[in-house]
């Protein structure tokens, strides 16, 4: 078998790559997956899809982004939730954050984002309980998609194209010659190629290491409670965050998942020492009793309705993260033709479309517009004295 590109990994980053190569027209692409499209962290995230962020780069992803879900929500039916994504604030600084949020939104294209206090929050959203928040950022269209559909379509829209898909295709090898990648070995198959991307999410180390590159990028296990209501709620609940980037202890989130059912968890940037790596083939993948308690009991605090919510269950996946929680994107010095598409835990799903998009620029042209300074996002920021990527 032969193909120009193989990309590892059928999970968000990885079908989008897949999608937008063969869209900038190299049909004579392979997507290839160990196990389903969408198996790993993709189809054990919250899904969430928004702008509410704090920083002009990942603003501009995230609006890059959105622009794509919503045309395949437009065109190709792509289920996409708009229940609105509220971010909580406690500080005049967040407030003033927030703002700038808006004002880089609005030059970015998008321009529904707005900053509520208190009593504007309660009067939108009269479940929820904001007397300690100086307000919040909101943005109303933003929501949630499928996330296994999306990974779905793109392969189909790929497919439609001339692109191939391979589920259930653990990769068993990268052969390289003369520092280039000239071919990918799969159960019985070796399928030569000029271009690897490795999009392979908590599994990139070990790809990374089929080519003689340790990249620093681990899963770390986080987990979701499920949680139902006994009547439909009144109005569809948002998803809503306490954390803003920066802080230093973890923020509850939640959101409605159904017209009877939250889902809520903790989020935090804590890993490394404070949290060892998961083996993504080993880790528990039910929740823990304590972290359901944690939730539940901060949940309490900031929804109203929280006592006649009955945990069901929930379940954990795996973060794919970098030493500094920023993706790794580029081609490597060492190995020509090996792409790195990795590192985009907790928000890889809606930071794919720009991801790909990224990525198949740089393969097809050496360069991309989607963002005009990668040097945050390539390997050799975490050691300048080595040779670097590209």
């Amino acid at each position: 078998m032969r193909a120009r590109v193989v990309v590892i990994g059928g999970g968000a980053i990885g079908a989008s790559c897949f999608y937008h190569l063969v869209e900038r027209g190299l049909s004579d692409v392979l997507l290839v997956e160990r196990a389903a499209l969408g198996h790993g962290s993709t189809g054990r995230s919250a899904a969430v899809v928004e702008t509410q962020y704090l920083d002009r780069d990942r603003i501009a992803v995230c609006a890059w982004s959105m622009r794509l879900f919503r045309r395949l929500e437009r065109e190709q039916g792509l289920p996409f939730a708009h229940h609105g994504y509220l971010r909580l604030g406690r500080t005049a600084r967040d407030l003033a954050q927030f703002h700038a949020s808006v004002e880089m939104q609005r030059e970015l294209g998008m321009t529904d984002a707005v900053v509520l206090d208190p009593p504007a929050i309660e009067r939108r959203f009269p479940s929820l309980e904001v007397a300690d928040t100086a307000g919040g950022l909101f943005g109303p269209t933003d929501g949630f998609v499928d996330a296994v559909r999306y990974c779905e379509l793109l392969a189909q829209l790929g497919q439609a194209r001339g692109g191939r898909v391979l589920q259930g295709a653990p990769v068993r090898g990268i052969r390289v010659r003369s520092g280039k990648v000239v071919a990918v070995e799969l159960d019985g198959e070796v399928v030569e190629c000029e271009h690897v991307v490795n999009a392979a999410g908590a599994w990139a180390r070990a790809v990374g290491r089929l080519v003689g590159v340790d990249l620093p990028v681990d899963g770390y296990r986080r987990q979701l409670v499920n949680l139902e209501s006994p009547t439909p709620f009144a109005a569809p609940v948002p998803m809503v965050i306490e954390y803003v980037p920066g802080m230093a202890e973890e923020g509850l989130y939640f959101r409605g998942d159904s017209p009877t059912r939250l889902i809520a968890g903790l989020h935090w940037e804590g890993y490394g020492e404070v949290e060892p790596p998961a083996d993504p083939d080993r880790y528990r993948e039910a929740c823990d009793g304590d972290y359901t308690a944690r939730v539940s009991e901060r949940l309490g605090r900031r929804y109203r309705d929280a006592a006649e919510l009955r945990v069901t269950g929930g379940w954990a996946g795996l973060y794919p993260l970098t030493l500094d929680a920023e993706p790794i994107l580029g081609e490597l010095h060492e190995v020509t033709g090996f792409w790195n598409a990795v590192g985009g835990g907790g928000v890889g799903v809606q930071t794919s479309p720009a991801i790909g998009a990224i990525v198949a620029d740089l393969v097809t042209t050496g360069a991309t517009a989607v963002l005009g300074d990668l040097g945050p996002y390539r390997l050799e920021r975490f050691d300048p004295a080595r040779a670097g990527d590209r």
